[in-house]
C-alpha cells in the first residue's frame, strides 16, 4: 500500500513540477544550466518521497573535471533522480529521443538542453554523438551518459556501447566513470525506509593518451572499472 500511495505522489509530484519546469524553460529554452536547476528540483525530493537514503562519495571530482564526459551503469529511473540531485552546472545528459513523447517530463527534459538521441538509425546516433562532442569542446557543456544502453537489473554492468567513448576520445576531454551500488535488488518502497542508493565517482580518465580507433578499448577498460567498484560496494 505504501508503494502504491509513493508511486501516486511522485507521479503528481514530477507531473506538476515537469509542466512548471516546461514553462520556465521556454524563457532560455535549451539552455545547458536548465538541467541543473530542474535536476535539483526534481531530485532530492523525489527521493525522500521514496524513502531513499542516497549518499555519494568522490562527488568534488565532477566538479574539478567539467566541461568532460561522465559514465555511470543503469539500473532504474530512480537512476535519473540521483544523478539529478548532484548535477554540476552546465552538464546535462543523453538519453533516448523517445522520452521526449512522455506528457510533460518529455517536453521539459527535451527544452532543458538535454540531448536526444535516435538509436534506431546509426547514422542518426553517430551525428547526435558529434553534436555531443561539439557542445563539450566548445559550449563549455559536460555530458553524463549511460554507455550500458538501457536497464539492467539482473546482476552485474551489461557491455559498454562504443560510441560513447569514441565521442569521449574526441572530445579529449576528461571522462569520469560513476558507479551505482546494486540498489534495485534491495529498495522496498513498501518499508518507510526504502533502502540506500550508493554512488561513487571514479577517478577521471585522461582521453588525450587514446585514439580513436581504441574506442572498444576504452569501453572495455571503463566496464572493468566500473564492474570491480561494484563488486567493492556495499549494498
Amino acid at each position: 500500500m505504501l508503494k502504491v500511495l509513493r508511486i501516486i505522489f511522485v507521479t503528481l509530484y514530477v507531473t506538476t513540477t515537469s509542466l512548471i519546469g516546461t514553462l520556465l524553460c521556454l524563457l532560455r529554452p535549451f539552455n545547458p544550466d536548465n538541467a541543473r536547476l530542474m535536476g535539483r528540483v526534481l531530485g532530492r525530493p523525489v527521493l525522500k518521497m521514496l524513502g531513499i537514503d542516497f549518499q555519494i562519495e568522490g562527488k568534488e571530482i565532477l566538479v574539478e573535471n567539467r566541461p568532460g564526459i561522465f559514465i555511470s551503469n543503469h539500473q532504474d529511473n530512480i537512476d535519473l533522480f540521483c544523478c539529478g540531485a548532484i548535477i554540476p552546472k552546465r552538464t546535462v545528459s543523453l538519453g533516448k529521443k523517445s522520452l521526449r513523447w512522455i506528457p510533460f517530463f518529455g517536453q521539459m527534459y527535451w527544452l532543458t538542453g538535454n540531448v536526444l538521441i535516435d538509436r534506431a538509425h546509426k547514422k542518426r546516433a553517430y551525428g547526435t554523438m558529434d553534436k555531443a562532442v561539439e557542445a563539450v569542446t566548445e559550449k563549455d557543456t559536460t555530458i553524463w551518459m549511460m554507455p550500458e544502453g538501457t536497464r539492467n537489473r539482473v546482476g552485474g554492468v551489461a557491455p559498454f556501447k562504443k560510441g560513447v567513448f569514441y565521442a569521449a576520445i574526441k572530445s579529449r576531454r576528461p571522462l569520469t566513470p560513476i558507479c551505482f551500488n546494486r540498489y534495485s535488488e534491495h529498495i522496498n518502497l513498501n518499508k518507510i525506509k526504502s533502502g540506500k542508493i550508493r554512488m561513487k565517482v571514479l577517478s577521471p580518465i585522461d582521453t588525450t593518451k587514446w585514439k580513436e580507433d581504441q574506442a572498444g578499448e576504452l569501453a572495455e577498460h571503463c566496464h572493468d572499472l566500473v564492474s570491480q567498484c561494484l563488486k567493492e560496494m556495499p549494498n
